[in-house]
């Protein structure tokens, strides 16, 4: 799917080095249209569009309240929040599903064995969206 070259993917990231990575992770499986910046997503809310499938993995205080009222603005369809912390992620769930996004799948990804931690991989999806 990520090979379709109908499909552009712009990655944001905080942290520059982890943008280089994602550049040659992209390069190396083939994905041609992307573009990653090295920025906070509430600074680049202006490039979401509605037809977006938006990915986010917040830290773990979760979703800044201005991020997640600008992707309701921008009706996105389909929302992946990936998330190393239950209360911010359900917190964050409640407020789109006040407006209207429901939760499709829900994942435990145990991303460092013999810990406590484990993270979630949620599937938000916006009904009545326009296709």
């Amino acid at each position: 799917m990520m090979n379709n070259d109908n499909i552009s993917i712009v990655g944001i990231e905080i942290v520059e080095e982890a943008v280089k990575f994602a550049k040659i992770n992209a390069k190396n499986n083939g994905i041609k249209n992307y573009m990653y910046i090295s920025s906070t997503a509430k600074d680049i809310l202006n490039m979401v569009q509605s037809n977006d499938i938006i990915i986010v993995d917040p830290p773990r205080k979760g979703l800044d309240r201005k991020l997640v009222d600008g992707l309701i603005q921008r009706n996105v369809k389909n929302i992946v929040y990936v998330s190393c912390n239950a209360n911010t992620l359900a917190r964050d769930y409640n407020i789109f599903k006040e407006n209207g996004y429901i939760l499709k799948e829900i994942s435990c990804v145990d991303m460092f064995p013999n810990t406590i931690h484990v993270e979630s991989v949620t599937l938000l999806s916006k009904l009545n969206v326009d296709m």
